[in-house]
């Protein structure tokens, strides 16, 4: 784990993701508002909706189950990416 995420977690800010390999890679998309993820281990605050819902993707319909706050270890800084919203059968993950 990087220097910056080690400190930001010892301050008792939640720990801070870090890439691993390419499973945890997450892609930049200027198109999109909120990200997303398909990895329920990185929100350090989470909100299941009421109500899951579906989106539409290219391959049929995808359920979205809730949304949160993601940190993320980025060039030696740490990155709230919020609200992330989590889809677990999403084949990305999108800043």
């Amino acid at each position: 784990m990087c220097d910056c995420c080690d400190n930001h977690t010892a301050k008792g800010k939640g720990k801070a993701h870090e890439q691993k390999g390419e499973e945890d890679m997450w892609l930049l998309n200027s198109g999109a508002s909120p990200h997303f993820t398909n990895n329920f281990n990185t929100f350090i605050k989470y909100q299941p909706y009421v109500k899951p819902c579906h989106s539409q993707m290219a391959n049929g319909l995808a359920p979205v189950l809730g949304e949160g706050s993601v940190l993320i270890c980025f060039n030696g800084n740490v990155v709230r990416l919020s609200p992330t919203i989590y889809m677990p059968t999403y084949t990305f993950q999108l800043v």
